[in-house]
């Protein structure tokens, strides 16, 4: 009969010792990633950070699955859900963060996954989820996590369309940068004043360019001259890049278009002056440029523009993303209005006026071009359908508009249909016109 050795006592130790090491070792080259990923954010490198991070992930998970009976399985595993979520990975942190709540006896550590939990649950957009897992911990013993679950679940309020419960989770919190939060919620509540209040407070705070863009917005739709306000407060900061300055300045600019063309001019211009010599620095003259066009009602200014348009489209990048089309239908704008005349050069500046009040939302010009058609064109069948056109993109015009068609274009039947006197025939030569219109093809030679 054969006889099984029994390892003696001492290699079992040995043994034992050998996985304890493996593990710990594990463990601890886990957190060293992430204390070297937590470096690396602090010190602006985001991609190094998220390479960290990513590393701390898959060394916890390695320890997590080869030693499930360890007593500090739940450390492994709050790791590994902490760095998936650091990486934007939060369907797959979930598992291990809610493993970490259900099989910890620590109860700091089943907080700290619980709260990593609620937040991976509103980054994915399950409100409800989020806002119970927060609810069971903000009255949690320790101030420190009762504030974090209280700013989340404020968030998780906030992204449900609940902003006075929000409101009031967020004014129990004492995390710094619940400010822009408190200032969404007062805003949805249309309290813009203390909005404004709340974000001068976090004007003190280090620049968060995302938090800041997202809150910006929100306020400027209330109220563009109190995100105004704000944002000339931050420009007086030391600690912007000019690209981040110029960032803001268009973000203002641009909600300033539909309110007040003029300021929107000027603070693209002041943009563009800001941006020294960053990438940004072309972007702002795109949009200085698209902005001027949209004022504009001189096709001499319109031809430089163009131009300008043409240079910036030779830097590529986003610029040409930005303006592309917007160049491409000014440089048929520029060939339509000519010289030397296109063939059918009527049709031409009409369809081209038509791109400017559709495409490029620029109204003067567009009515500036309708009424070019007439002038230039008068005994064209299309004139008369320009004047009317034109009267309806400027409607201080329309009853000079309504004369000249009653003088000069009384035989036209866009007079009569204008005077809701409609017979077959218009039907017929509206038809023909469109079809002739979208046979046009403004291109430049």
């Amino acid at each position: 009969m054969r006889v099984r050795r029994v390892p003696p006592p001492s290699f079992l130790i040995l043994a034992m010792l050998g996985i304890g090491c493996a593990y710990y070792n594990g463990l601890y080259n886990a957190n060293q990633l992430a204390g070297e990923a937590r470096k690396a954010e602090r010190e602006g490198r985001r991609g190094e950070a998220q390479s960290l991070w990513a590393q701390a992930a898959v060394k916890a998970e390695s320890v997590a699955t080869r030693y499930p009976d360890s007593k500090h399985l739940d450390d492994a595993l709050l790791m590994q859900g902490r760095a998936l979520s650091e990486i934007g990975e939060c369907r797959d942190a979930i598992a291990p963060l809610r493993h970490a709540v259900d099989v910890s006896a620590d109860v700091a550590l089943r907080a700290e996954a619980g709260l990593l939990l609620g937040e991976c649950h509103l980054s994915l957009g399950r409100v409800d989820s989020a806002w119970a897992i927060l609810t069971s911990l903000v009255t949690h013993p320790d101030s420190a996590v009762a504030s974090r679950a209280h700013l989340w679940r404020g968030r998780a309020a906030l992204a449900g369309q609940r902003p006075g419960d929000a409101l009031a989770d967020l004014d129990r919190t004492t995390e710094a940068d619940a400010w822009f939060d408190r200032a969404e919620a007062l805003t949805v509540l249309g309290r813009v004043r203390d909005a404004s209040t709340a974000l001068d407070s976090a004007r003190l705070m280090s620049f968060d360019e995302a938090r800041w863009t997202r809150v910006l917005a929100k306020l400027g739709a209330a109220d563009p001259s109190a995100a105004s306000r704000l944002v000339d407060g931050l420009l007086t900061r030391d600690d912007l890049t000019a690209g981040e300055k110029a960032r803001l300045l268009m973000a203002d600019a641009q909600r300033w278009q539909l309110v007040d063309g003029a300021h929107a001019v000027e603070r693209f211009s002041t943009a563009v002056s800001v941006a020294g010599d960053s990438l940004e620095r072309h972007v702002a003259r795109a949009h200085l440029a698209m902005a001027e066009v949209r004022r504009t009602t001189d096709l001499d200014r319109i031809t430089v523009l163009a131009d300008e348009m043409g240079e910036l489209m030779l830097e590529g990048g986003e610029v040409v993303n930005l303006a592309g089309d917007f160049a491409t239908i000014l440089d048929w704008i520029v060939f339509a209005v000519g010289p030397p005349e296109p063939i059918h050069p009527d049709l031409h500046l009409f369809r081209s006026a038509e791109e400017a009040r559709d495409s490029l939302l620029a109204r003067p010009l567009a009515a500036r071009l309708f009424l070019t058609v007439a002038e230039r064109y008068p005994t064209s069948v299309i004139a008369p359908k320009a004047l009317l056109a034109a009267a309806m993109v400027r409607e201080e015009i329309a009853d000079s508009v309504q004369g000249v068609l009653r003088r000069l274009y009384a035989w036209s039947l866009y007079t009569r249909a204008a005077a809701g006197d409609f017979i077959p025939e218009y039907t017929h030569i509206e038809d023909s016109i469109r079809t002739l219109l979208n046979d046009v093809i403004i291109q430049t030679p």
